[in-house]
């Protein structure tokens, strides 16, 4: 992906970025759409036009009832260890990227990302 976005004229910090986002939604789906089946497979289609980034990743795992929306995570800064380990991923994408949408249909999941610089 850094190749493809240095390719294209995206600068290093929006390439960092989108990597980022790309990475959290297939962890996101391997952890949970797969449960950690390595033998699960996750499509991805990437299309840059312009000023304008578009991913769209599908799996064939189970739907993700929350969809795209973020979970509301309350964090106490003076108690650490009520932090919790995982969720996020969709917290991570919806701050990096402009739009973020998830779509199931006929057995087929997918997040769509788009990012604009």
């Amino acid at each position: 992906m850094r190749d493809l976005c240095r390719d294209k004229g995206i600068s290093v910090y929006n390439a960092q970025h989108i990597q980022i986002a790309l990475v959290e939604a297939m962890n996101n789906i391997s952890e949970h759409a797969y449960e950690n089946n390595e033998d699960e497979k996750i499509d991805i289609y990437v299309e840059i036009t312009g000023s304008r980034f578009v991913a769209e990743l599908k799996d064939t795992g189970k739907v993700n009832v929350q969809g795209a929306r973020p979970q509301h995570l309350v964090i106490d800064p003076d108690e650490p260890e009520t932090l919790p380990e995982g969720g996020y991923g969709l917290n991570i994408i919806a701050q990096i990227m402009d739009d973020v949408s998830y779509t199931s249909n006929d057995g087929v999941n997918t997040i769509r990302m788009e990012r604009n610089f």
